[in-house]
């Protein structure tokens, strides 16, 4: 009976992962966003993007160099939180970064967006130092 219920639990396991389906490969990747941007103290900047194919996904990194000292947030949100984000620090959002502050270098990826309009909304949340960031975003489908 004690080596009954380890069994049982190994099959119901086997049975469980034979079920899963293999990860989704991402045959198409377009570039929509790199640049170099230099950030103001509390500014926040944003680039719209257009998802039209379902599972598609957001795959992209940004680099914010020797400037670690304050966070630069990041958010991928629709068109109609991006405005409440910026003017009252509140919406909704897909994605929305960690605080960088112990970290000079963030990376993303969002799966399963569903098509639509998006905004990248970055925000540098010093108040006193502009801080410079490399942005790279891609559009897998």
């Amino acid at each position: 009976m004690r080596l009954l219920i380890p069994i049982i639990f190994l099959l119901t396991s086997a049975f469980v992962c034979s079920e899963s389906k293999p990860p989704r490969e991402y045959s198409i990747r377009e570039s929509i966003l790199n640049e170099k941007v230099t950030l103001k103290p509390r500014e926040w900047r944003s680039w719209p993007f257009t998802v039209k194919e379902p599972d598609s996904r957001v795959n992209g990194s940004f680099d914010q160099g020797s400037n670690n000292g304050y966070p630069i947030m990041f958010y991928v949100t629709d068109p109609e939180s991006a405005v409440t984000l910026r003017e009252k620090n509140v919406g909704r959002y897909n994605y929305r970064s960690v605080d960088s502050r112990g970290s000079n270098y963030a990376r993303t990826a969002l799966k399963d967006l569903d098509p639509g309009d998006y905004v990248f909304l970055f925000h540098n949340e010093s108040e006193t130092d502009s801080i410079s960031i490399s942005i790279r975003m891609y559009l897998e489908r």
